[in-house]
């Protein structure tokens, strides 16, 4: 059962106050950002899968520790084009409930797929929700048997009804299997297959075919467990193996997503074991119709990096997303690639602070760009659901020093680091030369300090503030120029 806010201690209460406080004024990302939100409340929030709207805006799904009816609920958050909560929904029963996709359905509204063990007949089961477009309850399915089953993925057939790819522990052969569930436009269900690989396997993506049939990926256990590798399977409209294949050389490989490209051919995005650096690298690779190797790229540092999204952005280009401790500004990062046709690096960027920020699932925008969720420490909470929106310009490469640009508008970026004790630094950027000022200022508007006040040309620029001689709390620092106006908080800890 969830704790009560109210039974909380006092210490517990100020520190969560601090908190909300710290991550109500800390923001820290690349420069491309457009813009960040996060949503939740004091517990654990996680967002799983994004998708934009036809109708404009985007839909998160994933799930709730701080909302609904049970200790973890489904939870769905429709959003404007800027990323301003709309509405926001949860689904499930008393105990814990996940969603891992979302898809915006042809005859309208949403399909949620994900598992539950609130309803159902075993530990836990495939949860399908149907919503009409303000997120109300249509119906409700769930899939499964005795032991622990779940849907990782669904899609919309081109042919009606929908497909959900998962695993089950209570069909098949060997310990979990890849599972496929063929339904109607209601979720009555049409087949269901399952696929033994020998010994346990894990199913996380599908996709369907333009040449008929679907891909399916995820990972498969071989030599009694020792050693698991991406493993792909192509099937007939009926779910019947047409081929299948594995990937991978170090033993220690997982494909979490798969599409097909416009020519025809699929990348499935994952990790494997770098042997040269003893950690996992995001994995990509790019197959041809029969699942043969057409490459494979390794992507990552020293640390642990891994993916979990992969899209098409044009002419055979790609963009995968997921987590880094190689790099970053602390804990894990949201990790994001962009490659070329070839599976080579264009660019690659990081986003989060000192906590934990994962990325798990990537889109490219109608209007350029880029949406991204996952979860993040800034926030209400222990961890948030975090709704990014990115350019698709090449600044803040990780491995290559940043590309000089003329700034296409004004801005001012949060202070970093933030919190801080005494120095932190701001950067701020002009699209024409003009007069600069930065100040800063108490909370009761009181002058502390100026900064900067002098003529500037084009560019990006960055000032130095020591607060050395300050006591601690939060401080406000303004920058004014040419008509541009703007204020940010920032927070000195003693």
């Amino acid at each position: 059962m969830k704790k009560s806010f109210k039974k909380m201690g006092y210490l517990n209460v100020k520190m969560c106050v601090l908190i909300v406080l710290f991550i109500s004024i800390s923001k820290l990302t690349a420069q491309d950002t457009l813009w960040t939100r996060t949503y939740g409340g004091i517990y654990n929030d996680v967002g799983s899968s994004v998708i934009e709207i036809s109708s404009g805006g985007f839909l998160i799904a994933g799930h709730t520790q701080s909302f609904g009816a049970g200790s973890e609920d489904v939870y769905l958050i429709r959003t404007d084009d800027d990323g301003n909560t709309l509405w926001t929904k949860t689904y499930g029963g008393n105990n814990g409930d996940k969603a891992y996709s979302v898809i915006e359905v042809s005859s309208d509204g949403f399909l949620i797929a994900g598992y539950t063990t609130s309803y159902g007949a075993g530990s836990s089961d495939v949860y399908l929700i149907r919503t009409d477009a303000n997120g109300d309850t249509l119906w409700t399915r769930t899939y499964g048997g005795t032991s622990n089953d779940e849907g990782r993925d669904v899609i919309e057939v081109s042919s009606g009804g929908f497909l959900i790819a998962g695993t089950t522990g209570s069909f098949g052969n060997n310990g979990t299997d890849f599972w496929l569930i063929r339904t109607d436009s209601i979720g009555n269900t049409l087949w269901s297959k399952t696929y033994d690989g020998g010994e346990d396997d894990w199913c996380y993506s599908v996709c369907e075919s333009s040449s008929g049939g679907f891909i399916v990926t995820g990972l498969t256990y071989r030599s009694g467990g020792a050693y698991k590798y991406v493993w792909l399977i192509r099937t007939d409209d009926n779910g019947t193996t047409i081929w299948e294949n594995t990937y991978g050389e170090s033993g220690a490989e997982t494909g979490h997503a798969v599409i097909e490209c416009t020519d025809g051919d699929y990348v499935i995005a994952g990790t494997s074991w770098n042997q040269s650096n003893g950690s996992f690298d995001v994995y990509l690779i790019k197959t041809d119709d029969n699942g043969n190797t057409l490459w494979t790229k390794m992507y990552g540092g020293t640390g642990s990096d891994n993916s979990y999204s992969v899209a098409e952005v044009s002419s055979g280009r790609f963009i995968i997303v997921g987590e880094t401790l190689s790099f970053g500004a602390g804990g894990g990062d949201v990790y994001l690639i962009r490659t070329d046709a070839s599976g080579d690096t264009l660019w690659t960027r990081t986003y989060g602070g000192i906590g934990d920020d994962w990325g798990y699932s990537v889109i490219p925008c109608s209007s350029n760009g880029f949406a991204i969720t996952g979860y993040t420490g800034f926030g209400a909470g222990s961890i948030d659901v975090w709704l990014l929106r990115v350019n698709d310009q090449p600044v803040n490469d990780i491995n290559d020093e940043p590309k000089e640009q003329v700034p296409q508008s004004y801005s001012l970026e949060q202070n970093y680091p933030n919190p801080f004790n005494p120095n932190t630094t701001i950067r701020f950027s002009i699209p024409e030369p003009g007069i600069v000022q930065i100040k800063v200022f108490d909370l009761l508007g009181k002058e502390i300090k100026t900064l900067l006040n002098e003529y500037k040309q084009t560019g990006s620029y960055e000032v130095d503030f020591e607060a050395g001689d300050l006591p601690g709390g939060i401080y406000l620092y303004r920058m004014k120029s040419s008509g541009y106006l703007v204020t940010k908080k920032m927070l000195l800890l003693k």
